[in-house]
């Protein structure tokens, strides 16, 4: 008690906060002030002088060390040549990490590229497809030769095998990856793109010759015909034939199990809009067809049958354009232009779903075209399903067998 009372009295005559300036030191004297109140009285004059005396009763701290200090010491232990290799690992990952953020962007890119590409063959296509079915049904068609009618209908055929492979790459990077970048993507819009030109090239040199062979007889139409092929030819495959010799010289080995590349957002929704517009230029041709077509005289002439097929297949086409167009309003009256996953979802649905009803409104008036010119209705027919099962064989079944081999060789 005595020893307490001292001690207020000292507390009272020195100003103990002017001599803590600060707050540890104040807290820790606390401390000690208590454990020295209950201690001998001898104790208690050495508080007098506290302000110099402080330092000796706080206890030590322990000393903070850093815990990746420990490890440094042992890496700095293995001395230079070990510290070299360090260094070296770290710069070899980031070149590492930098030549795979190129090449994503160069797959991206050509991915890109590519499918500006398709978009260029089928405004090209668009043309001839246009022309070739509204043909039939000028009064000029009647007057040609059986053998040129019949001509113009093969090549209606087959430019309608280009077109569905020109549209193909979109459905593939749709079913196969989901969206996301791969090499077998660019590899195979690149292939199908390769396949393609030669039926566009077959139509074109066709055309030049049914259009030409009026006016300046079958020979000067032939002529016309074989020029046009025999230049477009050296344009679409003779200059790349010759450049890639020495590229396929020097190229490494292919991969054979292209993985797919970490794709952001905004490259998943630009590249889908790009297909959607690859898809489009090709339903707008037969949707302007379509309707042109009901207000021609060669229209009013077809069986009431043929009518019916070509108004239920105008329906399909304008449920096409619906759809293929579907994904720019939503961007902008639900996402107020946002690129998110929802967008990029729904406009791959409805890319998707578009191709389901486009085949159907082609093949409904291929069925219509042949059936005028040939009077056949069992080739007619059989022409259209097998119109209609190359498109989907194309678009949905080889993609699907593609994505379950994928799945089958990661498994």
């Amino acid at each position: 008690m005595l020893a307490r009372l001292y001690f207020v009295g000292c507390k009272q005559s020195v100003p103990l906060r002017t001599k803590l300036r600060d707050a540890t030191q104040l807290s820790l004297f606390r401390q000690k002030r208590h454990l020295l109140a209950v201690s001998n009285i001898d104790e208690i004059p050495r508080l007098i002088n506290f302000g110099a005396r402080i330092e000796s009763i706080r206890p030590e701290s322990p000393r903070r060390t850093n815990p990746l200090a420990k490890h440094r010491k042992a890496l700095s232990c293995h001395g230079p040549s070990q510290t070299t290799n360090q260094s070296n690992w770290h710069a070899n990952r980031e070149q590492n990490r930098s030549a795979i953020i190129e090449s994503m962007t160069a797959l991206k890119d050509k991915i890109k590229l590519v499918l500006d590409e398709s978009r260029m063959l089928i405004l090209g296509a668009q043309i001839l497809l246009g022309f070739d079915l509204r043909a039939a049904f000028e009064p000029a068609f009647d007057r040609l030769p059986r053998s040129s009618q019949l001509l113009k209908m093969a090549a209606l055929v087959v430019l309608l095998g280009a077109i569905a492979l020109i549209m193909a790459p979109g459905s593939y990077h749709r079913i196969v990856r989901a969206g996301s970048d791969a090499e077998d993507v660019h590899q195979f819009a690149t292939t199908v793109m390769d396949i393609a030109l030669v039926p566009i090239l077959f139509t074109l040199a066709l055309d030049i010759y049914l259009a030409t062979g009026r006016i300046v007889g079958m020979t000067g139409g032939i002529i016309g015909g074989v020029s046009i092929g025999a230049a477009g030819f050296f344009f679409w495959y003779g200059l790349g034939l010759v450049s890639a010799r020495k590229e396929t010289k020097s190229s490494g080995e292919k991969k054979k199990n292209p993985q797919a590349h970490p794709t952001d957002l905004k490259t998943k929704i630009d590249q889908v809009l790009t297909e959607a517009r690859v898809v489009l230029p090709g339903a707008q041709a037969l949707l302007g067809f379509q309707l042109v077509t009901m207000f021609m005289d060669g229209f009013d002439k077809l069986p009431n049958s043929s009518k019916y097929i070509h108004m239920i297949s105008l329906g399909w086409m304008a449920l096409t354009i619906i759809l293929l167009m579907s994904p720019a309003a939503y961007h902008r009256i639900a996402e107020r232009g946002e690129e998110t996953q929802r967008m990029h979802r729904l406009a791959s649905v409805l890319l998707l779903a578009a191709m389901v009803t486009l085949p159907i409104g082609i093949c409904g008036d291929v069925y219509v075209v042949l059936y005028k010119v040939t009077s056949s209705l069992p080739a007619s027919v059989g022409i259209a399903i097998a119109v209609l099962a190359f498109f989907y064989g194309t678009w949905f079944g080889y993609t699907s067998y593609r994505r379950a081999t994928m799945v089958e060789d990661e498994s």
